[in-house]
């Protein structure tokens, strides 16, 4: 009896293993992955760009309010400068990952990093 309880036990923590591994594997082959982009958009007024990421530039955006730089460099993006009066986007710093966005509400502006 014991011996049955301790083979049950066994797969069930190799099964949990395995699970944890295909996680951590999916998890970092899709935000590694070197086929993204940066989406840029103006909501108020259907603007939409795509820049590379892997490709270092400055963009400069008419906001509804203010100009707002933003900056592609090494693989990651960043608003380095903003009229907005909170400056939430320049805080939230850089983002690099698939997913990711940075907002800037008064200026109606948001970048997203999406997968090509």
């Amino acid at each position: 009896m014991k011996l049955k309880r301790f083979k049950y036990d066994f797969i069930l923590i190799i099964s949990i293993f395995l699970l944890f591994v295909i996680f951590f594997v999916t998890w970092f082959i899709i935000s590694n992955g070197n086929k993204k982009e940066v989406l840029v958009e103006r909501k108020d007024i259907e603007y939409s760009e795509v820049y590379d990421i892997n490709q270092n530039q400055t963009i400069k955006i008419d906001g509804k309010i203010s100009e707002v730089i933003i900056i592609i460099e090494d693989g990651y993006v960043y608003v380095e400068e903003s009229g907005c009066s909170d400056k939430i986007c320049i805080h939230t710093g850089k983002i690099s990952k698939i997913g990711e966005q940075i907002v800037c509400l008064p200026n109606m502006v948001i970048i997203s990093i999406k997968s090509k």
